[in-house]
């Protein structure tokens, strides 16, 4: 236990040998703030003869539903029971949003509420890959609804709030709103409006900052897209409403939407319905862009 005689210096030992000396971080429970941590340097730096830690970090202490987590309690989680019905994302996500000094309050409500939050970032990820993935050849230059507005320099602003909140004592939870706030200008400035070619640069630029910040944190909010396997039942909805010959269901997809397309065009109300509520009941979700329909299947 800690209290052994010679504890730490055993420790400083095993530090050395794997770690190499001295080290960038140390951290502890906020229950180990003074005299524990200073204890610990003055054995280690008198056995090691050098200096043993760079920083020395307390901590905050993990609470269930506000309460303290303890077996004499009996609130207490195992993690890989957590994770079992968990997205460890989610749970990082929740565990960012808390700077690392104060507790960190684990309940359902807060762990859904990560969620939320992780899935508002991936939306937008979706949306910027949906927009520079279909541009609109006729569109003109993308003029922001939000005066003032440049991707330049919303960009720079991110990445500037970001770094001076990670270099204010780990801010996480200040790094995570330079983020969503980031997040909530673009899409304010986006609007509704079209995009060409010229844009897509733009696009990709707000894709690409907001996954490289949550990079740094840990989080993955643009996963690899593992191929989807649409229902074969599209292909027979693909032949009885939009006359597809073909087997490929990605294709019938595809054909489903253009004749969508082309019956709204015409005001065929009818079929249009047809197509979308047919996809619909299959599981898939037709969202209507002004740069086409884009459908998603939740699988």
């Amino acid at each position: 236990g800690q209290g052994r005689p010679g504890w730490h210096i055993e420790c400083s030992a095993m530090s050395r040998k794997y770690l190499g000396m001295p080290l960038d971080i140390h951290g502890g429970g906020a229950d180990l703030a003074f005299p524990h941590h200073e204890n610990e340097i003055a054995q280690s730096e008198a056995a090691c003869g050098c200096a043993f830690s760079n920083y020395w970090m307390h901590g905050g202490m993990l609470q269930i539903n506000s309460e303290k987590m303890s077996k004499s309690l009996g609130n207490f989680l195992l993690l890989r029971d957590v994770l079992k019905e968990c997205d460890a994302r989610v749970l990082r996500m929740l565990m960012m949003q808390t700077h690392y000094r104060s507790p960190l309050d684990f309940s359902k409500e807060r762990l859904d509420e990560a969620g939320a939050s992780l899935g508002r970032l991936c939306c937008c990820i979706d949306r910027m890959d949906w927009l520079a993935s279909h541009p609109d050849e006729s569109a003109p230059v993308f003029v922001p609804e939000t005066e003032g507005f440049t991707f330049e320099e919303a960009v720079r602003n991110v990445r500037e709030a970001f770094a001076a909140s990670m270099d204010d004592d780990f801010n996480t939870a200040g790094a995570l709103g330079a983020i969503f706030g980031f997040v909530g200008e673009v899409n304010a400035a986006l609007g509704t409006a079209t995009f060409g070619p010229a844009d897509v640069a733009n696009l990709e630029s707000v894709r690409d900052v907001i996954v490289e910040l949550m990079g740094v944190l840990g989080i993955d909010v643009a996963p690899a897209k593992e191929e989807v396997a649409y229902p074969a039942e599209v292909v027979d909805l693909a032949r009885e409403v939009a006359g597809f010959e073909g087997e490929d269901a990605a294709e019938a997809v595809d054909a489903l939407l253009e004749a969508r397309a082309n019956a709204r065009s015409e005001k065929n109300w009818a079929v249009a319905d047809a197509v979308r509520d047919g996809l619909c009941g299959l599981g898939f979700t037709v969202e209507d862009t002004p740069q086409g329909a884009k459908v998603s299947y939740n699988c």
